[in-house]
C-alpha cells in the first residue's frame, strides 16, 4: 500500500514539473527560434540583419503638381512613362519636362523641387541610412527651383550640374544649368557650391616605337601642377546672391541681385514665390 501512494505522489510531482517545461517549449516554438552551435539562437523565418537594418533603406518622392507634359524613365525599366500628379519618383529615375510645362516634386514634408520647361533631371539617390537621410539629384540641363526646410545635421541634400555641386542645408534657391554654364541664385538661407573638378583626357596619337631611335638629352623638368586651394573650388552663396560658373573659367566672386532685376520679373520666378507663400498657410 505505501508503495502505491508513493508512486502516485511521484507521478503528480513529475506531472507538475513537466508543465513549465512544456510551456517553455511552446514559447520558443511560437517565437520561431532555434539554436545552432555555430550561430546560437536564431529566428526561424525572421529577416536577416541586412533586411531589418535601417541603413540603406530607400525612400520615394512624389509629384504634387504638373502642368503640361512630363515623362520619366527608371534605369531598371524599359521605355518612358507619362508622369501624373501623385505618381512616384525613386532612385534611378530620369525626369523630363516638355515645352510649356511645370512640375513639382516633394521629397519630404518640406523638401520641394520644382522643374521648369525643357528640363532634365536625374534622381541619383534617395536613401535613409540609420539616422541619416540622403537626397542627391543631378540637373543635366534646364531650370529648377528648390524650397528645402532646415535639415538635420546628419542629413544631406545635394544637387549636381555639369559644372558644380550645390550642398543644401535649408534654403530657397534656383539653379539654371547647361553643359557649359551653371547659375546658382539664393533667395533665403545659403548654399555651398563646389566646382566640378575634372581631369583632362589624354588624346595623343599612338606612336610606333619599333627600331632604334635617337634619345634626346636631359631637359628642364616642368614645375609641379599647381595645388588647388579650398577657396578656388568651394564657395558659400548667401541670401540675394548669385554665382555663374562657366566652363574653363576660375570660380568667380558671388554677385548681389534684387527683385528689380529683369530675370526676377519672369513668370517662372513669380509662380515659385507664390507656391512658396502658399506653403506657409495652414491647411484648412
Amino acid at each position: 500500500m505505501p508503495s502505491k501512494v508513493y508512486g502516485v505522489k511521484y507521478m503528480k510531482k513529475t506531472f507538475f514539473l513537466l508543465i513549465p517545461l512544456a510551456a517553455l517549449a511552446v514559447l520558443f516554438l511560437t517565437s520561431g527560434y532555434i539554436f545552432s552551435e555555430d550561430k546560437g539562437w536564431e529566428g526561424l523565418g525572421a529577416p536577416d540583419k541586412e533586411d531589418t537594418a535601417v541603413a540603406g533603406r530607400p525612400f520615394e518622392g512624389q509629384f504634387t503638381y504638373i502642368k503640361g507634359d512630363v515623362i520619366k524613365k527608371n534605369i531598371a525599366e524599359p521605355g518612358w512613362l507619362t508622369a501624373a500628379v501623385n505618381s512616384i519618383v525613386k532612385s534611378g529615375d530620369k525626369v523630363k519636362t516638355m515645352e510649356a510645362t511645370r512640375a513639382e516634386i516633394n521629397f519630404g514634408l518640406t523638401e520641394i523641387i520644382r522643374v521648369a520647361s525643357n528640363t532634365t533631371i536625374d534622381v541619383l539617390k534617395l536613401v535613409r541610412e540609420k539616422e541619416k537621410k540622403t537626397t542627391s539629384i543631378s540637373v543635366e540641363e534646364g531650370d529648377i527651383w528648390g524650397n528645402i526646410a532646415k535639415l538635420d545635421v546628419k542629413d544631406g541634400f545635394e544637387i549636381a550640374t555639369p559644372m558644380a555641386t550645390a550642398s543644401i542645408r535649408g534654403t530657397k534657391f534656383r539653379i539654371n544649368a547647361s553643359q557649359k554654364k551653371t547659375e546658382v541664385k539664393v533667395y533665403e538661407g545659403q548654399v555651398e557650391v563646389y566646382r566640378a573638378l575634372g581631369r583632362k583626357k589624354y588624346e595623343g596619337e599612338r606612336k610606333d616605337f619599333g627600331g632604334v631611335k635617337e634619345v634626346k638629352g636631359p631637359s628642364e623638368v616642368p614645375p609641379p601642377v599647381k595645388e588647388v586651394t579650398v577657396d578656388e573650388w568651394r564657395m558659400v552663396i548667401k541670401k540675394n546672391q548669385k554665382i555663374v560658373l562657366s566652363q574653363g573659367q576660375p570660380l568667380p566672386e558671388a554677385e548681389d541681385f534684387n527683385d528689380t532685376d529683369q530675370d526676377e520679373a519672369s513668370e517662372w520666378v513669380k509662380w515659385n514665390k507664390e507656391r512658396d507663400e502658399a506653403l506657409k498657410k495652414p491647411a484648412k
